[in-house]
């Protein structure tokens, strides 16, 4: 099955009130109670089965669950996982369960992903050090310089080729990957604390913000890469 590319993957969704980012199919429900939440992921794995159970990643709160779909070999969507998201979106409508609003309206906890990066002029190197360390292990895509939290608790670390050491700025970041409709406010909201946007954001792809005392992070989305070809 073909990779979908992220605006169709988005577009494809979009119906159901589910969003794309970094690779998935990401939403959250509002519960009132950790039964709840244990009923609302039941149903949802029905909904997928078991042949394709691994599609789905679910983590639930006694005040919301967050579900996932993305293919486990490739870390990315299909058809397959699209076909997923309109089961799930079919099984849980009945009971009348309604998405949570985007973060900035309040959610709780929001559908977004978090990695860190690290740049370096010896990856392998560097990779094998910070793999040591944090106790992760290698990506399940193959060829993949990614590292993964074996539990799947932490953020991933992937390492950016750097071909000259640098000085003048950190050499390690995070990376906020948000939806495509959040990142605006989520950008807003950086500034308004005090950040400031730095020289070589490519918006809207990625928007580097820089804190007060020069500290990185970029609000990622998926929006204009498709077109950039990454």
């Amino acid at each position: 099955m073909e990779p979908l590319s992220r605006t169709e993957a988005q577009r494809l969704v979009q119906p159901f009130g589910w969003r794309f980012v970094l690779g998935s199919f990401d939403i959250r429900y509002p519960v009132a109670s950790l039964i709840e939440a244990a009923d609302l992921a039941s149903r949802a794995a029905t909904a997928v089965g078991s042949e394709l159970g691994s599609h789905l990643q679910v983590l639930l709160r006694s005040d919301s669950v967050h579900l996932s779909v993305t293919s486990p070999k490739m870390n990315w969507v299909t058809n397959v996982e699209v076909d997923l998201v309109q089961a799930i979106a079919a099984g849980l409508e009945r009971p009348g369960w309604t998405p949570a609003p985007p973060t900035t309206r309040g959610a709780s906890t929001p559908v977004a992903r978090h990695e860190w990066c690290i740049d370096a002029t010896d990856i392998p190197t560097v990779r094998a050090f910070w793999k040591a360390v944090l106790g992760y292990v290698d990506s399940p895509v193959e060829g993949d310089l990614q590292i993964v939290d074996p539990n799947g608790m932490h953020p991933p670390i992937w390492f950016q080729t750097m071909d000259v050491p640098r000085t003048e700025r950190n050499r390690l970041h995070l990376d906020v990957s948000v939806p495509h409709d959040e990142a605006e406010g989520r950008i807003a909201a950086g500034l308004a604390a005090g950040g400031a946007v730095g020289p070589t954001s490519v918006s809207p792809a990625f928007t580097v913000l820089i804190d007060p005392e020069g500290n990185e992070v970029c609000v990622c989305t998926w929006s204009g890469r498709d077109e950039l070809g990454w």
